[in-house]
């Protein structure tokens, strides 16, 4: 820790033991995920009366002194509890250049500067996933702040890439090389559509270029996605612009091991309908046993 640092360490306290909360569909998903093992997670705490922009510069010396050894941080009494202006103020301290929130979907729901988290209800379950990983530039931290603590649970499911990485069978990483990684398409159509009954089902509802990027034209809206580094961007004669990512299934270590980073497991919820489909590089399908060892495999991590 820093010689100057005013944050104080602690023991952190957790459950041995926490309920995977709602529907138990998804494959592999157990009754329950165990709390941080020692050592995963530090946690600090502010001293009272701190401001939130020196507990910004603060934080920004402890995260890229100590995340390289850790698997996250936990800052706690921050001045930030049920203030969107100070909460925009601590992150602006830390001094990180802060991407713009680039989903599949609609934008996030913006509290202050900051981006809203899925608003997941207490029925579902929000399983681990890279944030941003098919996007042609993702994230390299990702941080969650709480404004308003839960009434009731609030944890959040967390887990090493490594690990993750440990658990899959060699001969689906070799699958994925072997068909040039991972393919996510997006399709924005002139209009917004709600979802609709079809005969297999409930068909997604979609969202049109205009509404995704704010143009007003769709070569304006083809140039938002090239100017965020995609150059797979095109247009039919119908006004469907289509936005493809093709990348490799895993990332470099630092030693130079294999990283599973990408969202291979999320695979079925698409579709041939569906706006949005996540593929192997060379467009073919990801098989449903594959799918499930992947979320197998993320949820002995998590």
């Amino acid at each position: 820790m820093p010689a100057t640092c005013f944050f104080q360490e602690r023991q952190p306290s957790f459950a041995k033991s926490y309920s995977v909360k709602g529907e138990r569909s998804q494959t592999g998903a157990p009754e329950a995920v165990p709390g941080p093992p020692s050592g995963f997670l530090q946690c600090l705490e502010a001293p009272q009366g701190a401001s939130a922009t020196n507990c910004g510069q603060q934080a920004r010396e402890l995260i890229d002194s100590n995340l390289g050894q850790q698997g996250a941080i936990l800052l706690q009494k921050l001045p930030v509890v049920g203030d969107e202006a100070e909460a925009g103020h601590f992150v602006e301290a830390l001094g990180y250049n802060v991407i713009k929130y680039e989903p599949f979907g609609g934008q996030r729901k913006k509290i202050g500067k900051l981006d809203a988290a899925t608003n997941i209800p207490g029925a579902r379950i929000l399983p681990v996933h890279n944030e941003m990983s098919y996007n042609v530039r993702a994230s390299k931290k990702i941080m969650l702040l709480c404004l308003r603590a839960a009434d009731k649970g609030g944890e959040n499911l967390v887990a090493r890439n490594a690990e993750v990485t440990s658990y899959i069978p060699p001969e689906i990483l070799q699958k994925f090389d072997d068909r040039g990684g991972i393919r996510y398409t997006r399709r924005y159509g002139k209009e917004d559509k709600p979802p609709e009954q079809g005969d297999g089902g409930l068909r997604p509802g979609t969202i049109s270029w205009k509404t995704r990027t704010g143009a007003d034209t769709i070569d304006a809206a083809a140039q938002y996605w090239r100017d965020l580094g995609f150059t797979e961007v095109s247009h039919d004669a119908e006004g469907t612009l289509t936005v493809v990512n093709t990348q490799p299934a895993c990332l470099q270590g630092p030693s130079g091991e294999p990283l599973f980073f990408n969202i291979a497991s999320k695979a079925s919820v698409s579709h041939p309908s569906s706006p949005f489909s996540i593929t192997y590089g060379d467009g073919s399908k990801i098989e449903d046993e594959t799918i499930d060892a992947l979320n197998e495999a993320e949820w002995r991590a998590s």
